[in-house]
Order: structure tokens, then C-alpha cells, then sequence
């Protein structure tokens, strides 16, 4: 049994899967946490009222895709990223690039009933599209969803897994405080990234989305 966490503008005791948004991090499904604080600041993103809502989650009878797991690397996760996310990817190596990791990196998630991985911001939309204009190495993309520290989540993605799902009750909290962290913790993970981007040092062995593709292969 999971304890877990959605911050929301709105109490929901009764949350479904044909509500969410097709156009998430990990497609339509329901977006949750382990960690309260981190829902609360999720909530809080718009400076607005609004709660976080706790449930109790069976997932003996689940499904799980872990992409932390040592099955899956970065790139399976960037992978599911650019093609649920909206990338405005201008250059014609970039097109290339995600092209590349859809075609070698895809996983396919319909058999699943929960995905658990790192939570995309804005921030990370920087550290990706620098990865994929080959401006960024595969370790320092790695590093800098790590250090920027943005938390993982916990996707409910079938029918199966809200029948696992109760709710337990709502709770209301000083939001205004909550946005001023979210803004601070996003305002971190973009420095995280932008030093990791200036740092000029060579790693020895390090690869480029570029040596990737000419390699042609996992």
C-alpha cells in the first residue's frame, strides 16, 4: 500500500482517467507523489487556493513501469517526454535527434497500470532541448535531473489502477507559501543546469546525442 499525493486547485475524492490531460509528461492519467510537500507545491504552482488531496494506493495487483529502475536509463524517460510533451524543436539535427530516440527508445506503456519517474518543469524542457541540438552530454543530462531535484511522481494510467485508489481526505494549506518554494526549487534546478551547460571540462568517454545516431544503435 502506497500513501500518495495530488495537489490540485480542486477536492477530488473521485478522480478518473479520461480527465487528465493528454498532453502531460507521461500522457493521460492522474499525477501524484509520495512526498506531501512536493504536492503542495505542485498545487501551488499558480498562487492560487488549493488543496492537496491524500489517498491509500494497492499496488499488489498493479502493473508498474519504474523508469528509475536500473531496466531504464535517461533516455527511455526523455524518450516518453518528447513524445507526450509539446517540443518546439526548430533545427533540423534536433528533428533528427528525436526522431532517433523514438525509434530506439520508445517503451511501450499501454500494458502498464502505473509509471513512476522524474517530474518534467520548464526547467527540464531547457536541459532537453539542449541535449537534443547536441549541446549537451549524456552524463551531464543525467546529472542535472538529479541535482536539479525536482522530484518524481507517481502516474496512475488505467482504469485498473483508480479501482486500487481511496480517498482519504483534502487539505488545505498556505499556498502563498508553497508557491514561493515551488518558484525557488525551479529557480534551482535551472542554475543546476545552466552551470553543468558553462562548464567546459572534457569526460573521457562522454557521449553526445550525435555519436549516438552514427552509431546506429541502443
Amino acid at each position: 500500500m502506497k500513501r500518495i499525493y495530488h495537489g490540485s486547485v480542486d477536492i477530488i475524492p473521485n478522480p478518473k482517467l479520461h480527465l487528465g490531460k493528454m498532453n502531460n509528461d507521461y500522457g493521460q492519467g492522474f499525477y501524484c507523489t509520495e512526498d506531501m510537500k512536493l504536492a503542495k507545491e505542485w498545487a501551488a504552482k499558480h498562487n492560487i487556493k488549493c488543496y492537496v488531496n491524500e489517498y491509500d494506493l494497492n499496488i499488489s495487483k498493479l502493473k508498474v513501469l519504474n523508469l528509475l529502475s536500473d531496466n531504464y536509463n535517461v533516455l527511455h524517460w526523455i524518450t516518453i517526454l518528447i513524445k507526450n510533451r509539446k517540443f518546439n524543436l526548430i533545427t533540423p539535427f534536433s528533428i533528427k535527434a528525436k526522431e532517433y530516440l523514438i525509434s530506439n527508445y520508445t517503451i511501450d506503456t499501454s500494458g502498464y497500470d502505473i509509471i513512476i519517474g522524474y517530474r518534467a518543469d520548464d526547467s527540464y524542457f531547457a536541459i532537453a532541448k539542449a541535449f537534443l541540438n547536441n549541446n549537451l552530454s549524456l552524463s551531464k543530462l543525467d546529472l542535472a535531473l538529479k541535482l536539479g531535484d525536482l522530484g518524481t511522481q507517481i502516474v496512475l494510467i488505467s482504469n485498473k489502477a483508480f479501482d486500487e485508489l481511496k480517498f482519504i481526505k483534502s487539505h488545505e494549506f498556505d499556498y502563498q507559501l508553497y508557491h514561493n518554494i515551488f518558484n525557488v526549487r525551479d529557480v534551482t534546478a535551472r542554475e543546476v543546469f545552466f552551470e553543468e551547460f558553462k562548464k567546459n571540462e572534457v569526460i573521457e568517454d562522454d557521449i553526445y546525442i550525435m555519436d549516438l545516431i552514427r552509431s546506429g544503435g541502443q
